[in-house]
């Protein structure tokens, strides 16, 4: 099964607390949790982790975070990361001499927040 990631951008402090403890219940890792953001992955009993992958994964996180940090001005996203971040991983692994902020891996992350975002004013177009 394909890991799960799933990134929570802006959140209030109450909505923020009953996520996590959705998110503890339901057996997910924690790999950002700060003031109103939240990056979390499924846990799988059978995944097994390399020590590479989980190297790069901590690199994928802090710059998630570093481009989180920009879209605070967007209200609350719920933005499912698994297929980019599965698709920079599998970069990561055939290429080594691709660096972490190379723009193949900022363009991903970048549209799928902004896929969010415009996903977020169509329906708040559709409502009105």
């Amino acid at each position: 099964m394909e890991n799960k990631y799933l990134l929570l951008i802006n959140l209030e402090k109450q909505t923020k607390k009953i996520y996590e403890e959705k998110f503890k219940k339901e057996n997910y890792n924690f790999l950002l949790n700060q003031d109103n953001i939240i990056l979390v992955k499924k846990v799988n009993n059978k995944e097994s982790n390399k020590k590479s992958e989980k190297n790069n994964e901590e690199l994928i996180v802090r710059y998630v975070e570093s481009i989180c940090n920009k879209y605070n001005n967007y209200g609350f996203l719920y933005i499912d990361l698994t297929k980019e971040i599965n698709n920079i991983l599998k970069d990561l692994e055939k290429d080594e001499k691709i660096r972490v902020a190379d723009q193949r891996i900022t363009w991903r992350i970048r549209q799928a927040i902004t896929k969010a975002i415009l996903n977020k004013e169509q329906i708040k177009q559709e409502e009105s």
